[in-house]
């Protein structure tokens, strides 16, 4: 995410994955009860198990790489790799994933889209809208540091 000033109001610029709308897909909801500190509670995140298992690792893992567990599993043994080194994958796809996830969410229920590209709002409002003009794409890749080594992108150059 990043932030652009000009003279009328601050843009912000977020890129939303793929993987992101899947993991975001996944999630599972409850009700937070509020009961014990005065409040009524609060739609939430079930923070123990939000993609239904307690191995939030494993459960990311496997929604952003949908090979079947035992393809996975014969990758590994086929390198000699042992399980810590499947947990230390686990781990690195969390840490990547995982911690970006309430911004994710924030821009799906903002849109009301779960199209992966780049999004701007008003910084203050929240409003995220997909961006669709190239120039502004273009903008808010050189503000997010986004590599341009795609031929495809290459059109935006002259911009």
């Amino acid at each position: 995410m990043r932030t652009e000033q000009n003279h009328k109001m601050e843009q912000e610029y977020y890129h939303l994955t793929k993987e992101q709308v899947m993991l975001v897909r996944q999630l599972h909801f409850g009700w937070a009860d509020g009961n014990e500190i005065g409040y009524d509670g609060g739609p939430c995140v079930n923070s123990k198990r939000p993609f239904g298992n307690s191995h939030v690792p494993g459960d990311i893992w496997e929604i952003v790489d949908p090979r079947p567990h035992n393809e996975l599993m014969k990758a590994y043994e086929d390198s000699e790799e042992d399980e810590d080194a499947l947990a230390e994958e686990q781990q690195a796809t969390y840490d990547k994933y995982y911690r970006t996830l309430a911004h994710a969410l924030q821009v799906v229920v903002s849109s009301g889209s779960f199209e992966p590209g780049i999004y701007s709002c008003n910084k203050y409002c929240r409003n995220y809208r997909l961006v669709t003009d190239e120039r502004e794409i273009f903008k808010a890749k050189l503000l997010l540091g986004e590599n341009h080594a795609n031929p495809e992108e290459e059109k935006f150059s002259r911009y």
